[in-house]
């Protein structure tokens, strides 16, 4: 409130004054007028949870993409809230920026081949030029790193961002993927700078759709879309707690708490008090109290697991209208006019599925039990304890990757590889990069 109230009306608040209102709103607001003191659920998305999405992103997921750079710019979204930690302001366009056009543009990231033991790899900086509250000073901005990373292509966001710069023909003097292995650092230098051309510097990154269903040349994501896509994402993999952008910024800072100093991790957050970072902490501990007790080692991986969304994975839950390739076309009832049509029925699917998602999630375990038997969504032990088979794609899915090569090599390159075995950049990069490219007519594929 206090930093709209500054935007719109350039008007900023006392130390004082912004003591009293807070001591307003916590407690006489409660006690005199009966206001609620209950808070949303803040779901944590550890990195199994990452490596789960974007594995159900590319193996599994149904949804049709109005255009399928649509599946690798959410796949590196994910890939840099999770890694940078950062505000999805800061990679797309703001709520409070609306028609700014600002993100992470192309100028914003400075490629780099570098040195390493045995050979050499990509590294990646990213400017912050839009942290919060400090977005229009033109100082120091701070710099962050990524590298590549051959054993884990599919978590790797210096990958995902060459087949979209590619796609795009933003890097000077690459125009084709083979141009790539043909780059040698200089005997003389430690790296070789790969530059970004002109005409592209003030080009957004992760761009929207226009009307055709194609990237638009210039128009830049918006935040509402990326968390859209994020919470039906979720829904579609399972997950019972909503995913947002800030599921993969609290499981950043509660990495970060236990590794780095506090000046350390105020500055990587982007906080100007400690306290602020009180709000992204787990109300789930991550302490094992039980093995400190009995002198053991902690069980630093099963607590991240247990305090993470990972815990409420169903993979029977229901999914969102539109989801599944095979989802049926409901009749139009003869009191709809044809006008009504499309918002009525829209409106009653989303009622029913977030129904029938409720009426799912609230079900104890035996109920579960019994369902599953009935559908013969799952396997049940003598113990009577449910386990649900892994994900497998449906025949549907297996039919429709039969004809996006891309995609299904994509999948074949992230998912079957063995744990540690590298893969070649530019294997990993080319079908990332036809997908994201604009193409001059979009296919559909007729499945109902």
């Amino acid at each position: 409130m206090r930093r709209l109230i500054s935007l719109r009306a350039n008007h900023n608040y006392s130390k004082n004054q912004n003591r009293v209102m807070r001591k307003f709103i916590r407690k006489e607001l409660p006690k005199k007028e009966g206001a609620s003191t209950k808070s949303f659920e803040k779901g944590i998305a550890s990195m199994i949870v990452v490596e789960d999405l974007i594995d159900y992103l590319w193996c599994f997921d149904e949804y049709n993409f109005v255009h399928e750079r649509g599946r690798v710019q959410l796949a590196f979204a994910i890939l840099i809230l999770t890694l940078l930690g950062i505000r999805p302001g800061e990679i797309v366009e703001s709520s409070c920026w609306r028609n700014s056009n600002e993100g992470i543009l192309y100028k914003d990231v400075t490629l780099s081949l570098m040195r390493v033991p045995g050979g050499q790899i990509i590294a990646m900086k990213v400017k912050l030029r839009n942290r919060k509250g400090d977005r229009e000073t033109e100082g120091d901005k701070q710099m962050l790193n990524l590298t590549e990373d051959p054993t884990q292509r599919m978590i790797c966001p210096v990958t995902h961002f060459l087949a979209l710069a590619l796609a795009d023909g933003a890097l000077e003097g690459i125009n084709e993927l083979s141009d790539l292995s043909r780059l040698k650092i200089p005997e003389s230098s430690m790296s070789l700078l790969l530059g970004i051309k002109k005409h592209m510097a003030d080009i957004p990154v992760l761009r929207a759709f226009d009307s055709n269903g194609q990237p638009s040349r210039d128009k830049i994501l918006k935040a509402g879309s990326l968390a859209k896509q994020l919470h039906y994402l979720g829904q579609r993999a399972g997950y019972k707690d909503r995913l947002t952008p800030y599921c993969f910024r609290r499981w950043h800072g509660n990495k970060l708490d236990k590794a780095i100093t506090a000046a350390q991790r105020r500055q990587r957050m982007g906080h100007k008090h400690d306290d602020t970072f009180q709000a992204y902490i787990s109300r789930i501990s991550g302490v094992d109290s039980q093995s400190i007790m009995l002198d053991q080692p902690q069980r630093e991986e099963l607590f991240d697991v247990l305090r993470s969304m990972a815990m409420d994975r169903q993979l029977d839950a229901p999914m969102p209208p539109g989801s599944k390739l095979t989802a049926p076309r409901r009749a139009r009832p003869e009191s709809f006019s044809p006008g009504q049509d499309y918002k009525i029925l829209r409106e009653m699917q989303r009622d029913e599925y977030l129904k029938e998602r409720e009426d799912f999630f609230k079900r104890g375990p035996f109920e579960r039990i019994e369902t599953c038997q009935a559908e013969d969504a799952g396997e049940i032990e003598d113990d009577g304890v449910l386990v649900l088979p892994p994900r497998s794609a449906s025949r549907f899915l297996s039919t429709v990757l039969k004809y996006q090569f891309s995609r299904a090599q994509v999948a074949k390159n992230f998912c079957q590889l063995a744990p540690g075995e590298s893969l070649a950049l530019a294997d990993a990069v080319k079908p990332l990069m036809e997908m994201a490219k604009r193409d001059e007519k979009p296919a559909y594929y007729q499945t109902r």
